[in-house]
């Protein structure tokens, strides 16, 4: 009998492989056999940070791969089915992984399984961010900052496919080409709205922050009004965040959302600055979603990602940082590890 692997972060803070004994399956799970999966910064900050938990933290959640079995009262969904998905616990570095089947859905067969579960993570944040906590609509004006990582890139497509003016704050020609190498595509019928209906393609804008202020420049940008919506994306991996949080209130219009992805506290003077302009400061976390009860609008969301990415709104991101750019114990593991992540 085959026995079943997955990777964890030992008790001594080292990725290691051990036998999986966790494949219960549940009435409404499937059994995926993996063939790619990604590590997000959560797992790969736990590696070089050493955080363990009892019996060892699993990694990657984000998987894409072959139904193998199925629950009593799954329906939807059949053995043989490529599938991609999210599980809810960290455990898709793995050959076999198990995931509920409301967080997963039929893989688009145009594409592989590495762009399917690669755009998966970013396309989410990117849907909840706009629609739920934005609540963006055509012709307004949206800051992404850190846009090279997965959740800027796919938040610059959807809000340019929707319609909305993308600027998009830089730190240098490396990251300016590699966005418009991947934000150079025909935009599609705006989002038709009935507050705003508007034929105009808007131009994405980029700004290197390192040769001009921010500040300054988005005011020139926006005739001193301000943007309507600004993103704070995670920087990418060993990456710096360059633009400090009084800097982006100061960008931000009356009536403006503010949306970060990272763990900010508020000073008196922020919160009052935010209070002056009547805005919304909000923090994106797509991991919750998983663990709470809206389960039905995170599988539509998910339905509608995979949707955009057939279509061709979505596309995949080659990300900046590989493999041999990480430690050298991350790179071992996960290669010797069955999963093709």
């Amino acid at each position: 009998r085959r026995v079943h692997m997955r990777v964890v972060i030992g008790s001594n803070g080292k990725l290691q492989k051990i036998a999986n004994t966790n494949l219960v399956l549940g009435d409404t799970d499937v059994l995926i056999r993996v063939v790619a999966c990604v590590l997000s910064d959560v797992d790969i900050s736990r590696c070089e940070s050493s955080q363990t938990g009892v019996g060892g933290v699993g990694v990657g959640t984000d998987v894409s791969g072959v139904i193998e079995k199925i629950g009593p009262s799954v329906s939807g969904l059949k053995v043989g089915d490529e599938v991609v998905g999210r599980c809810v616990t960290p455990c898709g570095c793995a050959d076999m992984c198990l995931a509920n089947s409301l967080h997963v859905m039929l893989k688009p067969s145009h594409i592989t399984h590495t762009e399917a579960v690669a755009v998966l993570r970013g396309g989410l944040s990117a849907f909840l961010t706009l629609h739920y906590l934005m609540k963006v609509v055509p012709a307004e004006t949206l800051l992404i900052t850190n846009a090279a990582s997965a959740i800027g890139v796919a938040t610059a497509q959807l809000a340019h496919h929707w319609g909305v003016r993308v600027i998009c704050a830089v730190t240098g020609a490396t990251q300016r080409k590699f966005l418009q190498s991947h934000l150079s595509f025909t935009p599609t019928e705006l989002l038709q709205s009935t507050a705003i209906v508007s034929d105009h393609r808007f131009e994405i804008t980029f700004i290197d922050v390192r040769e001009t202020d921010l500040l300054q420049q988005i005011m020139a940008e926006t005739g001193g009004m301000g943007v309507d919506c600004i993103l704070e994306a995670v920087p990418a991996h060993q990456q710096q965040n360059v633009t400090n949080l009084d800097s982006l209130l100061g960008c931000l219009g009356v009536f403006g959302r503010c949306v970060t992805c990272v763990p900010h506290t508020l000073s008196p003077a922020q919160a009052k600055h935010l209070h002056m302009k009547s805005a919304t400061f909000a923090f994106c976390n797509d991991t919750a979603w998983v663990h709470s009860a809206h389960l039905g609008r995170l599988s539509h969301v998910t339905n509608q990602v995979m949707s955009l990415l057939t279509q061709k709104v979505l596309q995949f991101q080659v990300p900046l940082v590989k493999f041999q750019d990480l430690d050298d114990e991350i790179v071992r593991v996960c290669r010797e590890s069955a999963c093709g992540c």
